[in-house]
């Protein structure tokens, strides 16, 4: 059974390593085509041409996935289009300088490692990333937000991160010491995130049976080391370019989109799915989302978002808790039946409830006695008043 869901993954791999050939060559042989003989030679034509290109190949990765019926083709885009990005603008521009070098190694890596990561958690063309298949099952109009929502919106949202990278390579730079702290920024990113992946898989494979929180290492300090690291990567790449041409100062906005996606829509899809795990409340409550010792976050404000009710167990003697108004009701050795459901028994009032109800008892029996001798009376008096009346006639 391993071998056989092992070759139908290496099926998988070559099927996909395929298609991205393909995707690469769209973006390496598309971009110096528009650049060349649609727009003209300078950086916003480069920009564009770069883009169209990309979301070209885009269009030809997600066709693809509605051939194999699987969105999750989609996936490595993320990591194996960036690195041809950034060769396809470093030839375009003519620059070949060791700025420009230490910056495509550092995506080359970036992609490579992440790339790696999904490879070896990918099953085969018979999985479907869980994100995808809930959109598919909850959504009527799947075909669309497919397209724009799970393709061509992170294409975009990569593509503005990369804009300091393409800016960088367009204009060359000479060597500087912010350039440094930039690239030390993007390699600390890349450890992280490929130290926090590592961890999380050892600790997965050793708990299988027993789902429950990683809370160890890296995990420790903040609930989501991996996006901490993608989010810094993005960032160290803007630091790079922001040292040699801060009048771009706005190419930023890539790295605050994708820093933005993280934290309001990849973050809380991962956690609402983690929620019912043994141990997550408590995570959830003291460990940061991001940045370790510093709560960050909209949705961290409300830690009752992710709390789930419960599963009612109806075996005696069981501790449950019932809600009644504001006030919660611990009910041991209770044994459910149809007559006696969820009774609020608290101590300080039992006496004040069988004082309040002893007069009222005592009370209706005198109504219903007094109700009984009403009609008994007239019926006495006409009785004796017939005879009284022969009695003085005679």
């Amino acid at each position: 059974m391993e071998k056989v869901c092992k070759s139908e993954k290496e099926k998988s791999l070559l099927i996909v390593a395929a298609i991205y050939v393909v995707a690469a060559f769209i973006v390496v042989l598309g971009a110096p085509v528009l650049y060349t003989y649609v727009f003209d030679s300078q950086i916003l034509g480069l920009y564009l041409s770069l883009l169209i290109a990309d979301i070209v190949a885009t269009l030809f990765v997600w066709g693809m996935g509605l051939v194999f019926k699987n969105s999750s083709m989609y996936d490595p885009y993320w990591s194996v289009i960036p690195p041809f990005v950034v060769l396809t603008a470093i030839i375009m521009s003519l620059s070949f300088g060791a700025v420009e070098i230490i910056l495509f190694a550092l995506v080359l890596a970036f992609g490579i490692r992440l790339t790696y990561n999904w490879a070896s958690g990918w099953k085969g063309l018979s999985h479907e990333d869980w994100r995808y298949a809930d959109l598919r099952k909850s959504q009527k109009t799947w075909f669309v937000s497919n397209l724009l929502g799970v393709h061509l919106m992170p294409t975009l949202l990569v593509f503005l991160g990369l804009l300091p990278a393409i800016t960088l390579a367009a204009k060359g730079a000479d060597f500087s010491w912010f350039i440094m702290f930039g690239a030390v920024v993007c390699a600390g990113a890349i450890v992280l995130e490929g130290w926090a992946d590592w961890q999380l898989r050892k600790f997965n494979s050793a708990n299988k049976g027993d789902p429950s929180i990683c809370n160890k290492g890296l995990w420790k300090m903040c609930r989501h080391p991996n996006y901490l690291g993608q989010i810094l990567f993005w960032w160290g790449i803007y630091f790079m370019q922001l040292a040699i041409y801060p009048t771009a100062w706005w190419t930023f906005v890539g790295a605050l989109a994708i820093t933005l996606l993280f934290v309001f829509i990849s973050i809380p899809l991962v956690e609402r799915k983690i929620c019912a795990r043994k141990g997550f409340n408590e995570y959830y409550k003291t460990v940061p989302m991001l940045f370790p010792f510093v709560k960050f976050g909209a949705h961290e404000l409300n830690p009752a978002n992710f709390e789930t009710k419960p599963k009612q167990d109806d075996s005696p003697k069981v501790k449950q808790q019932v809600m009644s108004g504001a006030k919660v009701i611990e009910l041991k050795g209770f044994e459910p039946s149809k007559k006696n459901l969820y009774k609020e028994e608290p101590a300080a009032t039992k006496p004040a409830a069988a004082k309040t109800t002893a007069p009222a008892a005592a009370k209706k029996p005198a109504a219903k006695t007094t109700a009984k001798k009403a009609p008994a009376k007239p019926a006495a008096k006409k009785a004796p008043a017939k005879p009284a009346a022969k009695t003085t006639k005679k």
